[in-house]
């Protein structure tokens, strides 16, 4: 089949799918042509497997798709089948509803809470460190290859590192006289 009336197969098979939805047809960066619903977070990657079927694939973008579940997992199903290119695009879009649609949506939904949860302990991080630059007082700056580091290199050398929860190990250069009194205050405490 020519690119062209793939294309236009895959219009018409849009125009099957979830009525309730909008489908835009587009390219894949890494070829082929694409479905994609942006309301709904959902691309489906179309690919001519052979001369008589055709691959389609729930698509995880780059920002999501560490989070996604081990696509073996028979909770979650498969995120990809071929159907035949025989069939309707009324009746490929029934396959796609029925045998696609809700694994993807599940694996979907299963990596964007993941996102969500890791871009919260990020944020909690960055917030506990910036909390320790304003303590610290003097130049520090969290480390630009490592967002788990700050330092700070005026008037002493600090680093702090954040671990889990609220734990911090914090490693401090002084002069004898002022690490004495840093000791009594922390023995004070």
């Amino acid at each position: 089949m020519e690119k062209e009336e793939l294309r236009t197969l895959i219009k018409k098979i849009a125009h099957y799918l979830e009525p309730n939805e909008k489908w835009f047809l587009g390219e894949s960066p890494y070829g082929g042509t694409v479905l994609s619903n942006p309301s709904a977070g959902m691309v489906l990657a179309f690919r001519q497997e052979s001369s008589n079927r055709l691959e389609i694939r729930g698509s995880f973008g780059s920002n999501i798709a560490r989070y996604r579940p081990y696509s073996g997992d028979p909770a979650y199903g498969k995120t990809d089948i071929t159907v035949s290119l025989s069939k309707s695009p009324e009746k490929i879009a029934h396959d796609i509803s029925i045998r696609l649609l809700p694994p993807y949506k599940r694996m979907l939904a299963y990596a964007l809470v993941g996102r969500r949860k890791d871009d919260e302990y990020k944020a909690n991080k960055k917030a506990i460190l910036e909390k320790l630059i304003v303590a610290y007082g003097f130049d520090a700056s969290i480390h630009p290859h490592d967002e788990n580091v700050i330092y700070g290199y005026k008037p002493y050398t600090f680093e702090a590192k954040h671990w889990i929860g609220d734990d911090i190990d914090i490693r401090i250069t002084l002069p004898i006289d002022t690490a004495t009194k840093v000791l009594e205050y922390i023995k004070s405490l």
